[in-house]
């Protein structure tokens, strides 16, 4: 299993693009990963591992956004 800390950044890079706050080459990311197949996510895998890895777990694991959504929320009070 991997440690929290270790999936933020998959987990911020979906919780914005969720709620439209990237731009440029990450929204294009975002877009290409949220609308490839399970064969195309999985080679992009080698090239982003971090947000391919998010968005499959987004796409497939039951209960993901709602952690997803706790663990940034908390990330984002912990930085004011």
């Amino acid at each position: 299993m991997q440690d929290k800390e270790d999936m933020l950044p998959g987990k911020l890079f979906v919780y914005n693009y969720k709620y439209r706050c990237l731009s440029g080459f990450e929204k294009k990311l975002a877009d290409l990963l949220f609308h490839a197949d399970i064969g195309n996510q999985k080679k992009l895998l080698k090239a982003f591992p971090l947000e391919t890895t998010a968005v499959m777990a987004y796409q497939s694991k039951d209960g993901w956004w709602e952690e997803c959504e706790k663990d940034v929320l908390e990330f984002y009070n912990n930085k004011r």
